[in-house]
This record gives structure tokens, sequence and C-alpha cells, in this order.
């Protein structure tokens, strides 16, 4: 069946790109110092550029996990108030 060859033509190349995008992430999160994850999601944010959505999301956890820690009493000593 020449589809099943196409879609494996296609895997094969995902595979490709997804090599290639965690080499290049790990290079640069190493030449930045930076961890692994914020250059994954800030290469995210990047290609759906939806910055001001991450932005905010962000300051919603933060709100809504002092509210909850605080309410609960269970901070993180380490914790520093919002």
């Amino acid at each position: 069946m020449s589809v099943i060859r196409e879609v494996d033509g296609s895997y094969s190349r995902l595979e490709g790109e997804r090599t290639y995008i965690r080499e290049a992430l790990t290079k640069v999160a190493k030449d930045l110092n930076l961890s692994r994850k914020m250059v994954n999601r800030m290469a995210k944010v990047y290609h759906k550029q939806n910055v001001t959505e991450e932005v905010e999301s962000d300051k919603e956890f933060a709100v809504l996990y002092d509210t909850v820690t605080k309410s609960t009493g269970i901070r993180n000593a380490d914790a520093q108030p919002l």
C-alpha cells in the first residue's frame, strides 16, 4: 500500500525533526545557562505567538497559588509572598 509507505516517510521525517528540536534546544539551554524546560517553553510560545496569554496565565497561577496556600496554611518555607 502506497499510503503506508507515505505515512512511514512522514513518521521518519517527524522523528528527525523532533531529534533536531531536542538537540538544538539542549544546546541553547547549555549555552545560555538556562533550564531546558524554560528554553522549550520559550520556543513553544514563540511558535504559537501567544506570549501575552502565557504571561497572563502565570499571573493567574501565582495569585491562585498564593491565595490557596495562605488560606490553607501550607506555604513552603521558601515561598515568597506575591
